[in-house]
């Protein structure tokens, strides 16, 4: 049986003179924390898995699918490696509603769904997230939680194969950490799908990782 994942990549900085990544990774888990600090390279390789930015060598398989192979010229577009990314900063749009973010994760689909059934997701949505009475406020209205609880509705509601989060949780106080933390994984988990979460908290690890990995100068390493 194939592993989940199947990754072998590199790249230098554009100067060519400094290895960013250098990094073998193969597991079957549906729950990795990659620890490291900052400027290991945990970033860097969330970004070559979902295609913003393009290894000088090497191949990245997921779910049996070949996403980047250099040596056989194959590098699947963003949109089609079905992955979703939560940014650190969350990247809401600024001039946009809750419900008009949410529903830019149907946007590839436009053509084939009705504005009835756009409108219904996000209804479900707004109603998983608890955030039903807020639908037509703008980011700048709300708070952080409030705030990581869209961009993750317009992440899963894309309906991905693996769901990608970049230190998550850093602009947070403590104890929204922790209120967030439960959140997120009750979600990601009811939809049953896989996710990779880049961390530099021990508490992150702990509460998230049936397995740990350590990045250290952009090499990954197993912990458990």
């Amino acid at each position: 049986m194939s592993n989940l994942y199947d990754v072998k990549i590199s790249q230098r900085s554009t100067d060519k003179h400094t290895i960013l990544l250098d990094c073998e990774f193969s597991s079957n888990s549906d729950s990795i924390v990659i620890m490291g600090k900052s400027g290991a390279g945990k970033s860097l390789f969330l970004k070559s898995l979902t295609g913003l930015v393009t290894p000088d060598t090497g191949f990245i398989h997921f779910k049996e699918r070949c996403l980047y192979d250099k040596k056989n010229r194959i590098n699947i577009p963003i949109r089609h490696r079905k992955i979703s990314y939560l940014f650190q900063d969350l990247a809401l749009f600024p001039h946009l509603t809750v419900a008009q973010n949410i529903a830019l994760a149907f946007r590839p689909s436009v053509f084939s769904l009705s504005k009835k059934q756009s409108e219904s997701l996000v209804k479900h949505w707004l109603e998983s997230i608890d955030l039903k009475a807020y639908k037509s406020h703008f980011p700048h209205q709300l708070s952080g939680g409030q705030k990581q609880r869209v961009a993750l509705a317009r992440s899963l509601a894309a309906k991905p194969d693996l769901v990608l989060l970049d230190e998550p949780f850093s602009a947070l106080d403590q104890d929204l950490r922790k209120e967030m933390r439960a959140f997120v994984k009750y979600i990601v988990q009811q939809q049953n799908i896989p996710y990779l979460l880049v961390t530099h908290d021990p508490e992150d690890a702990k509460f998230f990782a049936k397995e740990l990995w350590m990045m250290q100068q952009g090499k990954l390493s197993l912990v458990n």
